[in-house]
């Protein structure tokens, strides 16, 4: 069955090879973006095919990749032209975005492509959690993290809020420049902590994310 489908997608592969010239790559790598920016392009090819080809429908991955055809008939020789937006807010790390274009000409087919991005978080906590490790004293352990601002603007925050007990955390209110990072020292006393898994709910100024769970494991 595996064999059938490769076939099968090295034929479809061969027939668009044959029936379009691309101007733009069918994977296209748009390098880095902040969260929150648009990735604008167009995709382009040219039509080699005899026959009239007129386009059916037009898919995209998600809601957040907007595109749209001025014209839906071509002929020998035209080039396609397809204008994209993608909104990269509440995206982080790599992401992939499809758009499909399903033709007829004058036998139904599909041509596909892909475009990729590393989305920047405007604000990140690194590493993504901590694990603690219980010592034989059952003595108090220390732990780092770091908030990064990829922003244009300050962000403030504006309180960390810990567990009642068995948890001190420095700072608890800090500023974070543009383009800067703030550590932090989280200090445990796994002995005076019941649960194994605990949040620290970060306050912060940034409005698309007010509030930040950052987990602390606990052994």
């Amino acid at each position: 069955m595996k064999i059938k489908w490769m076939i099968l997608l090295f034929g479809f592969g061969a027939l668009n090879a044959q029936m379009f010239q691309f101007i733009t790559p069918q994977m296209m790598d748009k390098g880095f973006y902040r969260e929150g920016e648009i990735i604008r392009d167009t995709l382009r090819f040219v039509y080699l095919g005899r026959e009239q080809l007129v386009i059916q429908d037009l898919k995209k991955s998600c809601g957040c990749t907007v595109a749209q055809l001025e014209r839906f008939d071509y002929q020998q020789g035209d080039t396609i032209s397809l204008p994209f937006e993608i909104d990269t807010q509440g995206f982080k790390g790599r992401i992939r975005k499809h758009i499909t274009i399903y033709y007829k000409a004058p036998d139904p087919g599909r041509v596909q492509f892909t475009v990729m991005a590393e989305v920047v978080p405007l604000l990140k906590v690194e590493p993504a959690y901590v694990r603690i490790q219980q010592t034989p004293d059952h003595s108090r352990t220390t732990a780092g993290f770091e908030i990064q601002n990829n922003s244009n603007q300050e962000i403030r925050v504006l309180n960390v809020q810990i567990p009642k007990q068995g948890v001190q955390v420095k700072p608890r209110k800090t500023s974070i420049p543009p383009g800067g990072r703030v550590q932090f020292q989280l200090e445990v006393e796994p002995a005076k902590i019941k649960q194994k898994l605990i949040y620290l709910v970060i306050e912060t100024s940034y409005q698309p994310k007010r509030q930040i769970r950052f987990p602390v494991f606990v052994r």
